[in-house]
């Protein structure tokens, strides 16, 4: 499902970008009023403009929902990030609707739509990962019965950089 709202950002380099994208593959050529917003299977993947820098490009994929999640997957999501830190520039958080987000940010200059392409990519595979994680995870914490305190032995190390 592509969401095409009726109020396109007003950032012209950014709708540029979208435009070469639409060119390049299959996508909507005219962003809605929160950027570009796709569903790719059990994934919500948005790109939009930095809404404090002009300059930027975030790309975020929402991938699960955490409003019930005990807090040891809760700390998966922290231990992943600091596994991560070194190897690449994105970041797992939570929204303020309790889902799972990984997002990353790039110059808006310097990113082309076949660039922009491989980073939408990048991102739906590191999420699918992530969520692999994220269940496994639930169902260590669901078996075992303990919502308190557990631990999550998982190869997180195993994410790709």
């Amino acid at each position: 499902m592509t969401d095409t709202s009726n109020t396109p950002p007003t950032n012209p380099r950014f709708q540029a970008l979208i435009q070469s994208l639409s060119a390049l593959s299959e996508l909507p050529a005219e962003p809605g009023d929160a950027g570009l917003l796709l569903q790719a299977g059990p994934y919500q993947l948005r790109v939009m403009p930095d809404g404090s820098n002009d300059e930027r490009l975030v790309i975020e994929v929402e991938l699960a929902d955490a409003a019930d999640a005990p807090a040891p997957a809760l700390a998966l999501l922290h231990r992943i990030n600091h596994v991560a830190r070194f190897r690449h520039g994105w970041q797992l958080s939570l929204d303020e609707d309790d889902h799972i987000v990984l997002h990353t940010q790039r110059p808006l200059a310097s990113t082309d739509a076949s660039q922009l392409q491989d980073l939408m990519a990048s991102g739906l595979e590191r999420a699918a990962a992530v969520a692999g994680l994220w269940n496994k995870a639930l169902a260590m914490i669901e078996q075992s019965g303990d919502t308190q305190r557990h631990n999550l032995n998982l190869d997180i190390g195993a994410l790709r950089a």
